[in-house]
């Protein structure tokens, strides 16, 4: 005999026939479903399984396991179904039943079955219900993540999952299906040009297809792999970056386009954990720390703003409640700000925020009348605090694409800048859920637009990697802004080189601008394949238009990066004093792509130390005026310049490192480990003053414990000779790759 629990026994008996929550709901295709009244003392197994009669009638495939069940399968099954009884409470009474069903058909379908962490299967198909119900998600998409591996990973069919549970679910079940069904059977047919990156294209592929049709298939997909980047750890090292890559690149993009923002948050910081474990572990210690010493006066702006707020009249009669919550930004959300900005963390002022959440009063008569409480709002806020210059950001008249809409503004509490963001609760319930609170399925008018292209460019192309690259660059890649003549903008895709800018000012001809003298990137020439970035500025000239004295003087190159001190080239155009300046004795691939153009003309250091002309250009890029200032202040920071750190991984490595490193002003830091115990490598990006500065820098470093070299350069850069050869520079007994002390007779030592 088995025993269970008084919660267990409570739940039994509410599944009587009398009950209304387990009233068993009624479809049109097949007879309605009869709960089975179970014996509370389970003597029969079968009889913890309240739908047996209609797995039975509707799915053959598992009446052997029904049949089969033992007490203890019978009590774990109880145990996931109380915690979905839980997840589950905001559906219907008929809708939870579905669920519970569905429970019972998945526990019997992967019994027997474990993942790599060694626990029960059906753990994952339980949790991505539990993360579905989170969002409150509709029935038949809370089924079909208890259903999703089913059909693939089972004997169940397609028709089996229709006869218990609709059409509906039988469709999002085959979407998800068709992510990874179609490249195994591929395989069975032995396909000889079949590999693994095809595999995933095909995944993809089929992934979006089947998105277009029904927007809950995306979502499914998402929570199915939220559930499995947090159990990631239990996967092979190579496996788990290659989840993780794809997770940034294809899975929190697509929770972003939903605007899923608890999916999306979640995914980028799992996937950041395990590719870049170090950068993650320092960042997420700062940000805590941060955190922690601005906590106090965090609630003390809390409190002031609710009391402030709580005390305005219109405010009090047209909001039943007011939240004010504080919120920290995610670690990955922060270090891609850092990245772009070129900033520490202590240049972040959105890290802590914090967020008034308006909750209507019921006789407020319309949304505009909550939208305009929102100004109000702000604009007690910009009474009571110094509101910063160009930081209010509208969404509300100006949703997201993806439905949101806030009001964001910053403020100065004292010394300390401080975002506050203003919305209502339905404002804050679609930024959280996304669609899940936004669209209703049932209502055609409110399909994503998104989703239709991809459905019509699946009938275009043929090619499944074509295909991907066209989701990857329109719909997912972050898109690139540019400044073109007249004040114009353009929006490119990610990516997108200047000849891409070119082409797109050629077809607007109305503007009448004239492209026969060049394109220019923020007024210096760049190849055509130049790769835009946010904020370039594009311009033309003829090349007859200013005299050559006046044209813009040499550069440094940004790949190589020269400081003062260095024994330096440089590359011109013919009879023009306008050039890059390149680092000697380094294999620069910006270098080898100038000399290639028509008319480059190379200087090296004999001849730059015997022309007045290009000797005065070039230490006048050297000069002060190249140096990186601070976006906001204005502050000198240095040169940039990037170095590249091999040594033994140990525990505390990468800080040991940083420590040294910190000297000098840090503007970005990543790490790769060859094996766990084996090489790392760690790169660092930094602003020094010249080339004494950095060869200091570099003698600190090497004082490290199982510090093995120091490198000048990037990792990207290193690598073009090959992993092989990238890492045998952490060996001790390879050639040191550090730049020499002194230059060679031909480079001038600037």
């Amino acid at each position: 005999m088995v025993r269970i629990s008084p919660r267990q026994l409570l739940w039994l008996l509410a599944a009587a026939p009398a009950s209304a929550w387990l009233s068993p709901p009624s479809r049109a295709t097949h007879r309605p479903l009869q709960a089975v009244v179970p014996k509370v003392d389970l003597e029969n197994v079968e009889e913890a399984f309240a739908y047996a009669n209609e797995i039975r009638e509707h799915a053959p495939s598992l009446f052997e396991r029904l049949e089969t069940a033992r007490p203890e399968d019978a009590l774990e099954m109880l145990t996931y179904a109380e915690q979905l009884q839980k997840a589950t409470t905001y559906l219907r009474p008929s809708a939870r039943q579905a669920v519970r069903y569905a429970l019972e058909v998945a526990f019997l379908a992967h019994r027997g079955q474990t993942r790599r962490s060694g626990q029960p299967f059906v753990t994952h198909p339980v949790a991505v219900a539990s993360i579905l119900a989170e969002t409150r998600m509709d029935r038949d998409a809370v089924v079909s993540g208890l259903l999703h591996d089913t059909v693939e990973d089972t004997d169940m069919t397609f028709a089996e999952v229709e006869a218990m549970f609709g059409r509906d679910v039988r469709g999002i079940v085959e979407g998800e299906t068709k992510v990874s069904k179609l490249p195994k059977m591929a395989r069975e047919l032995n396909t000889p040009d079949w590999d693994a990156e095809r595999e995933q294209v095909e995944n993809m592929r089929s992934m979006f297809v089947a998105m277009a049709g029904d927007w809950r298939v995306v979502v499914v997909k998402l929570a199915d792999r939220l559930h499995n980047m947090r159990t990631l750890e239990f996967m092979p090292p190579k496996k788990r970056t290659r989840i993780a890559r794809e997770t940034l690149e294809i899975f929190a993009p697509l929770a972003h386009r939903l605007g899923i923002w608890t999916y999306k948050t979640e995914l980028e910081d799992a996937a950041f954990r395990h590719l870049y474990p170090g950068e993650y572990l320092a960042l997420d210690t700062a940000i805590k720390g941060r955190r922690k010493r601005c906590e106090a006066a965090l609630e003390s702006c809390r409190q002031q703003l609710e009391e402030m707020l709580y005390g305005d009249e219109l405010v009090r009669g047209r909001a039943r409640r007011i939240r004010v919550e504080g919120r920290t930004k995610s670690a990955y959300s922060t270090w891609k700000k850092m990245r772009r900005q070129q900033c520490g963390l202590e240049r972040v002022d959105d890290l802590v925020a914090l967020r008034v959440i308006l909750e209507a009063d019921d006789t407020t008569e319309s949304v505009e009348d909550d939208t305009a409480l929102c100004y109000h709002v702000l604009g007690k806020v910009h009474g009571r605090w110094t509101p910063l210059p160009r930081t209010l950001k509208d969404y509300i008249s100006s949703p997201k694409p993806n439905g949101y809409r806030s009001l964001h503004t910053t403020v100065l509490v004292g010394s300390q800048p401080l975002e506050v963001q203003i919305r209502t609760d339905d404002m804050h319930r679609v930024a959280e859920l996304g669609a899940a609170a936004h669209w209703s399925y049932k209502d055609e008018t409110a399909s994503l637009p998104w989703l239709q292209i991809i459905g019509e460019w699946e009938a275009q192309v043929d090619s499944a990697s074509v295909f991907m690259e066209l989701v990857r660059n329109e719909l997912l890649g972050s898109r690139v802004f540019v400044f073109a003549p007249q004040g114009r903008i353009l929006n490119l895709a990610k990516g997108a080189t200047l000849n891409d800018a070119v082409a797109h000012v050629i077809q607007g001809g109305d503007w009448g601008i004239d492209v026969q003298g060049g394109a220019l990137v923020n007024e210096v020439s760049e190849a055509s394949s130049y790769v835009l970035r946010n904020g370039d500025i594009i311009s033309f000239a003829a090349q007859e238009e200013l005299p050559l004295q006046e044209r813009e003087p040499w550069q440094l190159c940004s790949v190589c990066r020269p400081l003062p001190g260095d024994a330096v080239h440089g590359v011109a155009a013919q009879h023009s004093t306008r050039g890059t300046v390149h680092r000697a004795n380094c294999d620069c691939e910006v270098l080898r792509r100038e000399l290639e153009r028509p008319g480059a003309r190379f200087v090296d250091g004999a001849a730059l130390a015997m022309n007045d002309d290009d000797y005065d250009a070039v230490r006048q890029a050297l000069g002060p005026s190249s140096k990186v200032k601070d976006a906001f202040t204005g502050e000198v920071l240095g040169y940039d310049s990037s170095l590249v750190v091999f040594g033994r991984d140990r525990t505390r490595m990468l800080l040991d490192v940083s420590q040294a490193v910190s000297m000098v002003n840090i503007v970005d830091v990543m790490s790769e480990t060859r094996a766990p115990g084996g090489q790392a490598a760690f790169q660092y990006t930094v602003h020094v003053d010249d080339r004494d500065h950095l060869d200091r820098l570099f003698d600190a470093i090497r004082e490290v414990p199982d510090v093995v070299r120091v490198v000048r350069g990037s990792m990207r850069l290193l690598k073009r000779k090959g992993t092989h050869a990238f890492w045998a520079m952490a060996l001790p007994d390879s050639e040191d790759d550090s730049p020499p002390s002194a230059p060679p007779a031909s480079a001038p030592y600037l």
